[in-house]
């Protein structure tokens, strides 16, 4: 084998190392969901299919925001915290906006927290100043409707 041909086999090895990478990155990101969607935030959201008398304060929110309350069971540790990160956001100077979506109604939330007295007062601050968009639609593959508390 003469010099052109071992150049030209090993140029055709790094073509094909280079391939293979390629194609796994890209796999890994398909199987990630990663780089699927485009991040949900305010300012892509459409508006347009929310109807009522507080819409216009729904738009003009900024904030917090703790999406699909009760998607997980919280063990007694990260109920404490979630506690914690309303309580500084709840006597924070300043806009202290929170929301929350969920399918389940705040009275189910017990299901999903394990300290119940950190819940409670959690609850107490949510709901202290609290303003509920009731959303009816289909959230979901299942259908479920959706509550936004702020």
């Amino acid at each position: 084998m003469n010099e052109n041909q071992t150049n030209a086999i090993s140029e055709f090895m790094e073509y094909l190392k280079e391939k293979r990478h390629h194609n796994l990155v890209e796999m890994l990101q398909t199987m990630s969901h990663i780089l699927c969607r485009e991040p949900k935030t305010f300012e892509n959201f459409d508006f347009k299919r929310i109807n009522g008398k507080n819409v216009d304060a729904l738009k003009n929110l900024s904030c917090l925001i703790i999406d699909e309350v009760g998607r997980c069971v919280f063990d007694k540790e990260n109920t404490r915290m979630f506690f914690d990160v309303i309580d500084r956001r709840y006597n924070k100077d300043g806009p202290n906006n929170m929301i929350f979506t969920s399918n389940k109604s705040p009275d189910k939330w017990d299901e999903y927290f394990s300290e119940d007295s950190s819940l409670l007062c959690a609850l107490d601050r949510i709901f202290d100043d609290a303003i509920v968009f009731m959303i009816k639609g289909k959230s979901s593959p299942e259908g479920l409707d959706l509550s936004l508390y702020l």
